[in-house]
């Protein structure tokens, strides 16, 4: 199990790989309202938002998982809930890139980095 960057920029792509055979490609895409990603080879759909870490997947209208933030006092845990087994892999690489695109986005290049000693006067 294993996702691959293909394309770098604002909306990369990423290629999923089960057992070394890709099984899917997934593109980030801008939605007005929400978030909307298309899992091409998987032909899933992922419905959801990115700042409240909540998502659907879907095949059709038949849905495939569910993604939640369960947060804890010291980290941010997700509850992933997948029916079938044969869904459980690619389900938990796109967690994991979903995830990877949030922290992206929470990042704040002028935040101040204790760990190196860096500060940016805020």
């Amino acid at each position: 199990m294993r996702s691959g960057k293909k394309t770098v920029g604002i909306f990369p792509r990423y290629d999923l790989y089960v057992d070394r055979q890709k099984v899917g490609s997934v593109k980030k895409m801008a939605g007005v309202w929400r978030e909307f990603i298309f899992v091409a080879g998987l032909n899933w759909m992922i419905i959801g938002n990115l700042l409240a870490n909540q998502y659907h997947i879907y095949h059709g209208v038949k849905s495939i998982t569910t993604i939640a933030e369960a947060g804890t006092a010291s980290n941010t845990v997700f509850k992933l809930d997948i029916p079938r087994e044969e869904d459980v892999v690619a389900g938990l690489l796109l967690a994991a890139i979903l995830d990877h695109w949030r922290q992206v986005h929470n990042a704040n290049p002028l935040a101040r980095h204790d760990d190196v000693n860096i500060s940016f006067g805020m």
